[in-house]
């Protein structure tokens, strides 16, 4: 075979590889997808900061999206949603939502996916079915894949919460703000950490827990003084009223009702004034208080209505004038009326939501039908595909073959060459001296081996015995610590958790730390030489010893929980210097003694 024979087989065989790879780079090509116009991209930026224009900009774009491939209009639809949601427009029909949430469904979106499930919750709880939204929260929460999308991770949180917040259940709502809260902390989002605060603490109010709602209250106060965003920040002066008005500091209820009462529109003015009319209540100002609530009555809710008649009607008999109470417990049993429509009509809206899921289901299955026929249109595609990469790929492999057989006949002739030559007596002889070498260096080997196994077997009888010794301690800490269980003084301090205010004397004292010393080794005497410890933080440590919890501890030692805690960090920190270590790091070492 010449070299221009090898030339030419080599060459045949670079031309099929540029060929697949061609082919290769086309697929992938033809794979990615294509991006979305400038206009959508546009209105997506707009949703959020100015969702009104971003709405007008989506209905100029209706009659075109019509012309788009299918993902295009996908997407066209859920920033359609998305940009009604922004600009509190009511949700009156999921039908767009859910033919949107199919497709990324079935692709199994991870772009849009989370936010199509986000949007699809929103629209269910316009719609009045709670459940439902919750499961789509629930799902754009495991679409997210660990901490990515923190910006609506913390919304879909924010939402679950208010969920449970208006079905009055207070603790789950609780959660879902303080993990709604922590994203925004993340992400530095001062005006979501504002919204969470005042979330957080209206939920509290529904806990029974007034302090725990002023705490919040006044830090969502802060912030928002802060940011200076006054949307919503007359809400929670109101309800700070509300709470120093409960408490009886008047002072600081009519500050912030003032704040509220200038801050807030004139469409917003029912509620403060409603709360203005129960601080005059308090402090005797009945007149004012009259016509604070005769305000909230003639533009507020129902049920503002319905507790200013209650009110009024308390004034008025106060004052020696039963028929105008009369007349006002009238109006308020016409307000319960009104209520109690309110509350049927909820039930009617389950009814509805109901017919409506049928509907839907209705829908998913014709959603379902089109979207078989689309898969078998890509299977067909598909069988196209694969027949034309197995030509190629069979094509290549033929060539391939041919040239093996070329190749091998050529490595054969070369190599019959080889072995005639002295070059071949010479490597042989080369690889024979190589071979005795490494003969020679196991030998070596060998012999270290024999030594280092020896050499381990002393190691080995050295741990078995250490062991042995450690097993004979274990043993006799667990004796000692059966021996403490049952003794006296371990069972007179057991009982007195019982009492509610229990007490001790310094006899006491003393008995259980020279129990202690009997069974632990001088447990106390240990200490003292690790560190001057005071009377109270040794007394705090012989309790650890025992295995009393902190607000066991607490209640011997007339401490609270926390003060326990910080007593145990402090003695970490001055015994070993260090400030990284805390109460559980300090557990650890008292029972190790």
């Amino acid at each position: 075979m010449t070299h221009s024979d090898f030339k030419h087989i080599l060459l045949s065989s670079r031309k099929c590889k540029q060929v697949a790879v061609g082919i290769f780079l086309f697929l992938l090509a033809a794979c990615r997808p294509a991006p979305y116009p400038q206009a959508l991209r546009v209105a997506d930026s707009l949703a959020t900061a100015c969702p009104d224009s971003a709405v007008a900009l989506l209905r100029s774009l209706r009659t075109e999206m019509a012309e788009e491939r299918q993902a295009v209009q996908m997407y066209y639809r859920l920033l359609c949603v998305k940009a009604q949601d922004k600009a509190y427009i009511p949700h009156t029909s999921d039908s767009t939502v859910q033919s949107v949430l199919h497709y990324y469904e079935k692709r199994k979106d991870c772009r849009h996916l989370p936010e199509a499930y986000y949007y699809a919750g929103r629209v269910a709880g316009d719609l009045g079915d709670a459940p439902q939204a919750l499961d789509y929260f629930g799902k754009a929460l495991e679409a997210m894949a660990g901490e990515e999308l923190l910006p609506l991770r913390s919304k879909v949180l924010s939402q679950m919460g208010t969920l449970f917040y208006r079905q009055e259940m207070y603790p789950e709502a609780l959660e879902k703000y303080r993990q709604s809260l922590a994203c925004d902390s993340v992400l530095g989002d001062s005006v979501g950490m504002a919204f969470n605060l005042r979330d957080i603490g209206y939920t509290y109010i529904g806990l029974g827990k007034k302090d725990s709602t002023l705490f919040y209250l006044l830090q969502a106060h802060r912030l928002y003084e802060a940011i200076q965003d006054s949307t919503i920040v007359y809400t929670i002066q109101n309800s700070l009223a509300g709470i120093y008005a409960e408490r009886k500091e008047f002072d600081l209820a009519e500050m912030y009702l003032k704040k509220a009462m200038n801050s807030a529109p004139g469409r917003e003015k029912s509620a403060i004034n409603f709360t203005a009319g129960v601080l005059c209540q308090m402090q005797s100002r009945l007149d004012s208080a009259a016509w604070h609530y005769k305000e909230a009555i003639r533009s507020g809710s129902v049920h503002i209505q319905w507790a200013a008649y209650g009110n009024l009607a308390q004034i008025v008999l106060a004052q020696g004038n039963p028929n105008a109470a009369i007349q006002y417990l009238k109006l308020r049993g016409a307000c319960s009326d009104s209520i109690q429509r309110i509350t049927n009509t909820e039930g009617i809206r389950q009814v509805h939501a109901l017919y409506n899921y049928q509907l839907r289901e209705k829908e998913n299955n014709r959603l379902k039908e089109v979207n078989t026929r689309r898969k078998q249109n890509v299977v067909y595609l598909s069988l196209g595909m694969a027949a034309f990469l197995i030509g190629g790929w069979a094509f290549y492999r033929k060539r391939e073959r041919e040239w093996k057989v070329r190749w091998k006949t050529a490595e054969t002739l070369k190599e019959e060459a080889y072995q005639r030559s002295d070059q071949f007596i010479q490597n042989n002889q080369a690889k024979m001296e190589q071979l005795q070498e490494k003969i020679q260096q196991l030998q070596y080997e060998l012999e270290d081996a024999v030594s280092v196994r020896e050499e381990l077997e002393k190691q080995k009888t050295m741990i078995d015995y250490t062991n042995q010794q450690t097993l004979l301690k274990q043993n006799k800490r667990k004796l000692a610590e059966e021996i403490f269980s049952n003794s006296d003084i371990y069972k007179y301090f057991k009982g007195l958790l019982k009492e509610e205010k229990p007490r001790l004397t310094a006899q006491n004292w003393k008995d259980l730390q020279a129990q202690l010393d009997v069974c632990y080794g001088n447990f106390t005497i240990k200490l003292e030489a690790l560190y001057k410890m005071s009377e109270r933080e040794m007394r705090i440590c012989m309790l650890l010893k025992i295995g009393f919890s902190k607000i066991e501890i607490g209640k011997l030692v007339h401490l609270s929980p926390e003060g326990v805690s910080s007593v145990r960090r402090r003695l970490y920190a001055k015994v070993f210097k260090d400030t990284n270590g805390g109460a559980k790091e300090w557990d650890s070492f008292i029972l190790s003694l």
